[in-house]
């Protein structure tokens, strides 16, 4: 079997968030507790918010099967459209004031895969290229901007500045973009499994181990 494992990832704080309306007085993860979450067609985002509450040592939510989450909000029948938090763009405009409010637990969440049948030192130029694509982001958005819209023309500019706005401070908050540590691999694995009702695994069977000093170093060597 061709296993891939991580090579680096985009940020240290997972950003499951609960979408709520503005008017709803819910302010803190802690006033999340008992809320109905919207199960929507994305089902994975309401197991997420659920294990991200449960990690906090909240009580959890109730889960609501939720096929039109927008308008099941507005009326008021959820509290809560779990999904992530620069997705929150995704559900403005529906004729009513909505905020994120961001769970910011400490674990992984996605990632630059790679197969185990690549070579270290191609893994590690992509992993570098990778790192530099976020600096660049940062940089200079305008660039990101225009390759972004012409792979998705319909997205508006507004709507993606928007976006990385809400995802800027997950990337760059503490370690640098790319970078991964054993301890929070530890801990990731612990949860995800918890979660989603997996068997504990190794973390070596996630991560490539050679890839966990920081990305930067790497890229500066």
């Amino acid at each position: 079997m061709d296993l891939s494992r991580f090579a680096a990832v985009p940020h240290q704080r997972n950003p499951i968030a609960a979408i709520v309306r503005d008017d709803s007085g819910l302010e803190s993860p802690a006033d999340l507790q008992g809320t109905r979450a919207g199960r929507w067609s994305f089902a994975w985002y309401a197991q997420e918010f659920a294990g991200a509450m449960s990690y906090l040592g909240l009580d959890p939510p109730v889960i609501v099967d939720s096929p039109r989450p927008d308008a099941e909000l507005e009326r008021g029948e959820i509290d809560v459209i779990p999904t992530w938090v620069d997705m929150t763009v995704n559900h403005v405009d529906k004729g009513y004031g909505v905020r994120p409010i961001g769970l910011d637990i400490e674990t992984y969440s996605t990632g630059l895969l790679a197969a185990d049948r690549l070579p270290l030192e191609l893994v590690t130029r992509m992993r570098d290229a990778f790192v530099a694509g976020f600096e660049l982001q940062l940089e200079e958005p305008q660039l990101g901007i225009t390759g972004f819209q012409r792979r998705f023309p319909d997205i508006s500019e507004r709507h993606i500045r928007d976006s990385w706005a809400l995802f800027e401070p997950y990337a760059f908050d503490g370690d640098a973009p790319g970078a991964m540590d054993a301890d929070r691999w530890e801990t990731t694995i612990e949860h995800t499994a918890a979660t989603h009702g997996l068997s504990p695994f190794a973390g070596e069977r996630v991560y490539r181990p050679e890839l966990l000093a920081p990305a930067v170093a790497y890229a500066a060597a």
